[in-house]
């Protein structure tokens, strides 16, 4: 996992960021409605309404589960990037709500978009999440 994480990367994110006091928000967002999410969601590490990153508790948790995304083929590549700008496009009007998050940042914006699988980026180019 070679990335730069941060100042934040070991902190709670619940405690540190405002919009996850009360769990998860992105259900609560149009993220849950978007048509890529559907695709997502017939993987099975979210079968039964279970998500992969319930358990973390940090931006290295995160990290690590995000480095294992099967993201082998063109098809992967394109669905992948599709989700991370929904992603961003739900934390924006996240940020909106709640204020800026601090552990969601580092000095080269988005911490995700630099998440790697085996030394090469998940997504490339990198900034092709961010709308």
């Amino acid at each position: 996992m070679a990335t730069e994480l941060g100042a934040f990367a070991n902190v709670s994110i619940k405690d540190h960021c405002s919009a996850f006091k009360k769990g998860c928000p992105y259900p609560r967002t149009k993220l849950a409605e978007a048509p890529i999410m559907k695709e997502f969601m017939k993987c099975p590490e979210f079968q039964q309404n279970k998500c992969p990153f319930k358990e973390a508790k940090n931006i290295r948790d995160m990290f690590e589960i995000m480095s294992k995304i099967p993201a082998f083929t063109p098809d992967h590549q394109k669905s992948l990037i599709e989700m991370f700008k929904v992603l961003h496009s739900a934390s924006k009007g996240l940020e909106k709500e709640h204020g800026k998050c601090p552990v969601f940042k580092t000095s080269t914006g988005c911490p995700f978009k630099s998440v790697k699988r085996d030394g090469k980026p998940l997504v490339e180019p990198a900034d092709s999440v961010l709308m």
